[in-house]
């Protein structure tokens, strides 16, 4: 059996690729990036192309039997029109690619993600679609799913598979995430107490393989993946974060106030018209104090899917991996020897356009501050000025940026980096 795998060199599309080689099946797979050399079997054959193209994608599914399609953009900033191109158009030129070429089956990635609704979700069943998709990425990837599932036919078979928080080795995304959020850290959104599906990738590959072969009469549908159990993601994370060394005591702040901050720090980000993802918007801010968990009796009972491996399983293959493939995730802070080169390291920490204002408006007041003191002769005014600029530059760090103030480490080269980029953001001057 030929099968093609897109997005194989993505998380997931490179474990299935692998997988299913193991597994004696011929693959041909595809991805944006270069080919990173972990795990190539010899029975993979690579293809590189963009699957906007229709010619590429006939010319791709030619003899296949089966596709796997993990290809696509996830994420929860960019325009509604990049997600639709990456996740709705590429999949119908495929759907089509793979019609014309008398492919068997389509095996569809689909996301759990459309469910979200911004408030506790417990046992979600693959029919408890929200009222309002809470992102693009959320909407396109529902679009994607259900062209998908509406191509099933007698010569045709079509699945989606919708895994929650898939981890284990090769996650470039979510742990990765996790570890730099717990260390940059010491906020704990909500009460502590929200709990979350998480899916090994051991379990999916299972889940992926079991669709590959599943009977005809339960095709045509969607289907959650998930582990047995769920984990408390607080509990979870704290785990994680001290099989690196990394633990604190966290304070707690209501998931509403941070959820209304996200929405300001998501609205000034599109006045600015900031091009990168900011790291503080609603739907990441909700997901961190909330509860989402998966209903998987359905691939269960029509599947014969079973969660055989284990989240700590996941955890430990990913540990290994992480460390010796990402060795400067273990790196000290790095030590400066000139301003030029503290200069970009500062620039880096100060993307957030909130963060980038809460400095501007801790500056204005010190100023105000001080011409004040000045003019009563108030020495004693003086001496709040520095908390007044830093307290804000904290609350914009730790809040909005979600690292740690560089002063922290470079008391003397941030006060001057700090003076600099103040005068680039009032002067409206492209920072250098």
């Amino acid at each position: 059996m030929r099968i093609l795998v897109t997005g194989a060199t993505g998380f997931i599309g490179m474990r299935a690729t692998n997988y299913l080689a193991e597994q004696g099946y011929d693959i041909i797979a595809t991805g944006r990036k270069k080919i990173d050399q972990y795990g190539i079997h010899s029975n993979i054959r690579w293809q590189h192309g963009s699957l906007d193209d229709l010619d590429f994608c006939l010319a791709l599914t030619e003899n296949v039997d089966v596709i796997v399609h993990c290809a696509g953009k996830a994420g929860t900033w960019g325009s509604y029109e990049s997600f639709y191109k990456a996740n709705v158009v590429i999949t119908e030129n495929l759907l089509a690619a793979a019609q014309r070429s008398q492919v068997k089956r389509f095996v569809q990635m689909s996301s759990p993600s459309i469910y979200f609704d911004f408030k506790d979700q417990h046992n979600l069943k693959e029919q408890d679609l929200p009222k309002y998709f809470s992102n693009h990425y959320a909407k396109t990837k529902f679009e994607s799913e259900q062209k998908v599932l509406l191509a099933n036919s007698e010569t045709f078979k079509t699945i989606a598979l919708r895994p929650r928080f898939v981890i284990g080795a090769g996650d470039n995304n979510v742990l990765p995430r996790l570890i730099k959020l717990q260390r940059s850290s010491c906020v704990q959104i909500g009460s502590g107490k929200n709990e979350i599906s998480v899916t090994s990738i051991g379990n999916l590959l299972d889940a992926i393989s079991l669709a590959i072969l599943a009977s005809e009469e339960v095709m045509g549908e969607a289907y959650n993946i998930a582990n047995a159990e769920p984990e408390n993601f607080w509990d979870f994370a704290e785990s994680l974060s001290s099989r690196f060394g990394t633990t604190h005591r966290r304070v707690k702040v209501p998931r509403y106030l941070m959820l209304t901050l996200s929405r300001i720090n998501e609205f000034l980000a599109r006045i600015m018209r900031r091009q990168d993802e900011p790291m503080f918007l609603p739907v990441p801010v909700a997901a961190l104090g909330q509860s989402m968990t998966l209903d998987t009796s359905k691939a269960a009972k029509r599947l014969g899917y079973r969660a055989t491996h284990s989240t700590e399983e996941a955890v430990n293959e990913f540990i290994a991996w992480y460390k010796e493939h990402l060795p400067s995730a273990n790196n000290k802070q790095k030590r400066f020897s000139s301003f030029t080169e503290f200069w970009p390291f500062y620039l880096e920490h100060h993307q957030n356009p909130t963060n980038q204002a809460l400095h501007i408006f801790g500056f204005v007041l010190a100023l105000f501050v001080s011409i004040y003191a000045l003019v009563k002769q108030e020495s004693v005014y003086l001496v709040g000025i520095p908390l007044i600029t830093y307290s804000f530059a904290w609350v914009g760090h730790i809040f909005f940026e979600r690292n740690s103030p560089a002063t922290w480490r470079n008391p003397f080269y941030s006060f001057r980096a700090y003076f600099k980029m103040i005068f680039y953001l009032v002067c409206r001057r492209k920072i250098p």
